[in-house]
């Protein structure tokens, strides 16, 4: 072996140590080896320098550019840097360049995923896992696509099998988590599965933001479990019959309508009280780390959320206020339409949360 292999195989196991400057320092006496900079710019990817990480790609391509791995990795980065057309060309290219490599082949189906090109992204992991069925990152891409074409039994299939190949990839374990996650189903286990993925990543913060949502959602009620069918039910179905007979939609005798609204308060407030103690329980059956994340953020991004809401409401609100008022429009006519309004508002509001307050909050991704 010649000195300039010997070098790169020790970056590159320099690289697996996550010794990463360790690594740029014995690349950087390569420059002009286009290796090395492919290299270089994978130790940049992993220590999160992912500007620098696409120069040195980018020379890689030009010193060996008739090879896939380069264009493959600059897709990669691309795809960090949030470019990702940029991100699927590039992807196109490694495929055009060695069309049976699993690694070009995965980060299309992955540009793909970006983009919402559903088609490509499927028949791009399928063929991944054609030429690499061992690989647990093919299933893994293969499952996350699938999720998203809402083939759940599909998803899930492909998912267990990369975690059966790499039990300790905390990415796989993320996108398990996520593409299992359904808001008719109780948490518990996307929650343990992200418990684990933060545990063997804990620096990363896409991780910890996943495993927080899935918190959050956990401990406040998502999901249906047996105490929302066999209380909610019949508490959803008396509050129906209680507003039916009460305002005359239905006509029954008064004792009749009376013994509903009797029997709907007492199980109304069995059902909240029984709903908290569910709650809470769910709250300490949660790790002592999981539980100090939630209450941390919980609080903070609550309070954001509410001073958010209410400065938002009330701009629209007085601007509106005022043209009425320039208008002529009488005061109760003004707020009549602002109350008309009030339901709308609370009605998008999660929709606004989502497109623009997530976007800025502390800690979001």
């Amino acid at each position: 072996m010649d000195l300039p292999d010997a070098a790169l195989d020790r970056a590159h196991l320099l690289i697996e140590a996550k010794r990463y400057d360790d690594a740029l320092r014995l690349l950087a006496q390569m420059p002009e080896d286009g290796h090395a900079r492919l290299l270089a710019a994978v130790a940049c990817f992993y220590s999160g320098d992912f500007q620098r990480a696409l120069r040195e790609v980018e020379q890689s391509i030009v010193l060996i550019p008739d090879l896939a791995d380069p264009h493959a990795v600059r897709s990669d980065i691309l795809y960090r840097l949030d470019r990702n057309k940029a991100s699927l060309e590039a992807a196109r290219e490694a495929v055009r360049l060695e069309p049976e490599n699993p690694n070009a082949l995965w980060v299309m189906a992955r540009s793909a995923y970006g983009v919402h090109d559903w088609k490509l992204a499927e028949q791009a992991a399928n063929e991944t896992v054609r030429l690499a069925p061992d690989w647990a990152m093919a299933h893994g891409i293969a499952g996350l696509v699938a999720a998203k074409r809402r083939r759940r039994k599909v998803a899930e299939a492909h998912l267990r099998t990369a975690r059966a190949l790499e039990p300790n990839n905390p990415l796989i374990l993320n996108d398990l988590a996520v593409a299992t996650s359904s808001r008719w189903r109780p948490r518990e286990a996307s929650v343990r599965l992200l418990e684990d993925a933060v545990r063997l990543d804990p620096s990363d913060d896409q991780l910890i933001d996943n495993l927080y949502l899935e918190t959050n959602a956990h401990v406040r009620g998502g999901g249906f479990d047996r105490l929302d069918i066999f209380l909610g039910g019949p508490t959803i179905v008396f509050a129906l019959l209680t507003v039916a007979f009460l305002t005359g939609w239905v006509a029954v005798p008064s004792l009749v309508a009376n013994a509903v609204a009797g029997v709907f308060v007492p199980l109304m407030v069995a059902y909240a009280v029984a709903d908290f103690v569910r709650n809470r329980r769910r709250l300490r059956n949660l790790k002592v780390g999981t539980r100090l994340l939630y209450f941390r953020r919980f609080y903070r991004e609550h309070w954001l959320s509410v001073a958010y809401f209410l400065v938002a409401f009330s701009i629209p609100i007085i601007l509106f206020a005022i043209v009425g008022s320039a208008l002529g429009l009488p005061a109760l006519v003004i707020a009549a339409i602002v109350v008309a309004l009030c339901p709308v508002w609370v009605a998008l509001w999660p929709r606004i949360r989502r497109a623009r307050f997530n976007r800025w909050l502390p800690g979001s991704k």
